[in-house]
């Protein structure tokens, strides 16, 4: 069961009020801008919730590991101003804990954990806010319920040969 975000409260000060973000769901006070631990907000997402999923093109592939799962969301914006935040998993350290999958293993791999970050907002490296001409759109991933849906096999099964 989800929790509920009027539940919250501010783990600074409870006596400060609490406001639900737009973008992912989770709670925040609205005075400090203390949110749930990094552990607790997967827990508020939507199943509705999706994420895109790109492979980068372009000069995106320079600072992107070959293979790398990457998420994102659009920011909405038209023309030269619009950008897409993503977020990437490549094992450039090495991914020991998935050494028996294969290529494609490692990668759905990769995308649940480049979601994970996103949706937390945990500190990273791997992440960027690259234009729509650096990226070409793959197909969606739904963090609260870990669902793929590929809708260009061909564009992806290039980028993880």
């Amino acid at each position: 069961m989800r929790p509920d975000p009027n539940d919250f409260t501010c783990w600074r000060d409870p006596r400060h009020t609490a406001i639900s973000t737009t973008v992912f769901g989770w709670p925040m006070c609205d005075f400090c801008r203390a949110a749930p631990p990094y552990h607790e907000r997967p827990q508020y997402l939507s199943d509705d919730f999706v994420l895109g999923i790109y492979v980068p093109t372009g000069p995106a592939t320079v600072m992107i590991a070959p293979r790398s799962g990457v998420v994102g969301l659009p920011d909405g914006g038209d023309g030269d101003e619009a950008r897409t935040e993503v977020y990437f998993e490549g094992w450039v350290n090495g991914a020991m804990q998935y050494a028996d999958r294969d290529v494609r293993g490692q990668w759905q791999a990769g995308i649940e954990h480049a979601a994970s970050r996103m949706v937390c907002r945990y500190p990273t490296v791997a992440t960027a806010l690259l234009c729509p001409a650096m990226l070409q759109y793959v197909g969606l991933y739904w963090p609260a319920t870990k669902q793929i849906a590929i809708d260009n096999n061909e564009v992806l099964n290039g980028w993880l040969a």
